[in-house]
């Protein structure tokens, strides 16, 4: 489920995405080494993306609501996680014609001891 609409308290060029993703993964193995692994993710989202002269603007909070089991016949090994984690993001696009575009990003995982992390793309399609 997503949606991407023009939001009148925006302003011009102003528009708000939400969204959400489930995500569910299983795999086992058997024979010289045996594991048991699944994965539960729920991961809402949020943006706010302001269009001007210079290019775009983004700001948005991504979450994941998450729990893996793992289990496995190695003594240090498997274990059980789950939780909860915020990431907040700054982003920059600017489109230099129909056909060539740059995006720049830097997030933040909303905990003191963690960092999200940078991306710079350039896309010039021909």
């Amino acid at each position: 489920m997503a949606s991407t609409e023009p939001h009148p308290a925006l302003g011009e060029g102003g528009r708000l995405r939400l969204g959400k993703a489930r995500l569910g993964q299983r795999a086992s193995s058997r024979g010289n080494r045996e594991l048991t692994y699944r994965r539960r993710e729920v991961l809402p989202h949020a943006f706010v993306e302001l269009a001007r002269s210079f290019g775009i603007l983004e700001l948005g909070c991504m979450s994941s609501a998450y729990r893996w089991d793992y289990e496995t016949d190695i003594r240090e090994g498997g274990g059980d996680r789950s939780g909860y984690i915020d990431t907040i993001k700054l982003g920059y696009a600017y489109a230099f014609s129909p056909t060539s575009r740059l995006q720049l990003s830097i997030s933040h995982v909303a905990a003191i001891e963690e960092f999200g992390g940078g991306n710079a793309q350039f896309t010039m399609l021909f």
